[in-house]
């Protein structure tokens, strides 16, 4: 019995572990430190300028409080790369 306790305490900490990784975006090769925002544009569109993961937008969305609607960004609005802050 403590051999199975065992190893189910091992796989959890494991998937834990992948998940953690996981929960900090990992910026592209070539991310800009700042972007000014373009006719056109959408956060998901600009986050896969600044991340390997476009879907993960709302993380580049927090770290601009600047912008309070994610639905609502305009030209000229310069925003940061996630490391920045």
């Amino acid at each position: 019995m403590s051999a199975q306790l065992l190893l189910l305490f091992v796989s959890l900490a494991s998937v834990a572990l992948a998940h953690a990784q996981s929960a900090i975006p990992r910026l592209a090769d070539n991310a800009p430190d700042t972007y000014t925002v373009e006719r056109g544009d959408t956060l998901w569109d600009i986050s896969a300028l600044f991340l390997n993961e476009p879907w993960r937008w709302p993380e580049l969305w927090s770290v601009n409080p600047d912008v309070r609607d994610p639905n609502l960004i305009y030209l000229g609005d310069v925003l940061i790369a996630m490391e920045q802050r």
